[in-house]
């Protein structure tokens, strides 16, 4: 949505509606895990062998997930 508004810092002439150029979330802090997952954890769990950040070559930033990979790394993560 910003790249459509004139004058934002995000605007971008070469982007449209039809045909955006990139696309920009918004995310928020929402809580910490209790445990940290490492990513031979990620790695060797069973539902997450397609999941992008394990993939050798991946870079450990913002990667997609489905919502099933989320919900299993969010028990990984709040697991005691």
């Amino acid at each position: 949505r910003y790249a459509w508004k004139t004058g934002h810092k995000y605007f971008d002439a070469r982007s449209t509606k039809d045909k955006p150029v990139w696309f920009m979330v918004d995310i928020a802090f929402v809580e910490a895990f209790t445990n940290t997952v490492p990513l031979a954890t990620l790695k060797s769990t069973p539902g997450l062998e397609d999941m992008m950040v394990t993939k050798k070559g991946s870079r450990l930033s913002v990667q997609p997930a489905t919502k099933a990979e989320y919900d299993i790394v969010l028990k990984l993560g709040r697991k005691l």
